[in-house]
């Protein structure tokens, strides 16, 4: 018998043959591999009875994560201390998924910067361009080191090398090969827009969304100024770094949320987080389904951070629950904690 639930990995494009067994020897041997640990049971039936006997299957994942919270349960505004501890039982470096936080990174437009390389020129929609990483930069993601990244138009990063763009934003997780998304909507580079990318001498990796425009609510010149980066750092952290996200001169369009343009320029149809290689664990910082990103994104910057073990403090507005992951050789190991929050 299944287990409830959805199928893990998703259905699209993959098939399952069942073939009804010849009649089995009364002793024999059998061999499978386990994803998850699980309970197998083996029915015997005859014209005398049943025999049923189980037996507990553990598997230990590629990657361990543990986790806790100090304390799980607080106030509105009050602090929590979230650690975290990896331990890789497979050669390789496990990738750790955390929530993200609020930083105080500021956004540094880099389009004029004499270093910085062009990727996307102005009135480009639903276009992937493959940036190669500098100076033998590698980024780990998915428990892999990657040595270049595709930028989309529409506002995400992939790791896939042979992709097309995916312009219909979804809520993380999702079986399709986005995987750090700052601001995925529908979005084309403005007149005098473009997409960027700049080198820093510590190895961090700045990618630039300069005069985008949604394509929901621009028609002639009035189009969007939204502007945006992600910045890769050395040690797998990566950050959302938000500048002017202005709306068209003309705000009101049928086409818009509401008939308000102002709020599609504060992510009210725009999907804002991660998620793992295996599609099995999604982040969700922000899913526009029709609500702004609370406070807006304007001048504001947001951060993953990386490494096998560390802390970090959450400042929860609601009862939520956390969950932090270790992905590596293809299998995603989590561990949720519940916060709870009292007004």
């Amino acid at each position: 018998m299944g287990s409830e639930g959805p199928v893990e990995g998703g259905l699209t494009g993959r098939s399952w043959i069942f073939e009804p067994p010849s009649s089995l020897p009364p002793s024999g041997t059998h061999a499978f591999r386990p994803e998850r640990s699980s309970t197998i049971t083996l029915r015997a039936t005859s014209a005398k009875g049943e025999t049923v006997a189980t037996v507990d299957v553990v598997v230990n994942p590629p990657a361990k994560v543990t986790a806790t919270a100090n304390p799980t349960s607080v106030s509105i505004g009050e602090p929590v201390n979230l650690s975290w501890s990896t331990t890789a039982r497979l050669p390789g470096t496990p990738t750790v998924y955390l929530p993200m936080r609020e930083v105080l990174s500021p956004f540094v437009d880099i389009s004029t910067h004499p270093d910085a390389v062009q990727l996307v020129e102005p009135l480009v929609i639903d276009a992937v361009v493959w940036l190669p990483f500098a100076g033998g930069f590698q980024f780990p993601w998915g428990g892999e080191l990657h040595s270049g990244v595709g930028v989309s138009v529409s506002g995400y990063l992939t790791f896939e090398t042979t992709v097309r763009s995916f312009y219909r934003n979804r809520s993380f997780p999702f079986g399709v090969p986005v995987a750090i998304a700052p601001f995925w909507d529908t979005l084309f580079t403005g007149p005098s827009g473009g997409v960027f990318a700049l080198a820093l001498e510590d190895g961090t990796h700045i990618i630039q969304w300069s005069g985008m425009s949604c394509l929901a609510g621009s028609f002639g010149d009035s189009v969007y100024d939204l502007n945006f980066q992600v910045a890769l750092l050395p040690d797998g952290s990566f950050e959302f770094r938000y500048g002017t996200m202005a709306p068209p001169v003309l705000t009101s369009h049928p086409d818009c949320i509401g008939g308000d343009c102002a709020l599609e320029a504060q992510g009210a149809r725009a999907t804002i987080g991660y998620q793992s290689a295996d599609w099995r664990h999604g982040y969700n910082l922000h899913r526009g389904t029709g609500a702004p990103f609370p406070g807006g994104l304007e001048h504001r910057s947001f951060r993953m951070d990386g490494g096998l073990s560390g802390s970090l403090y959450l400042y929860p507005e609601e009862t939520i629950t956390y969950a932090v992951c270790a992905e590596l050789a293809g299998y995603t190991d989590c561990e949720a904690i519940e916060v709870q929050v009292t007004p």
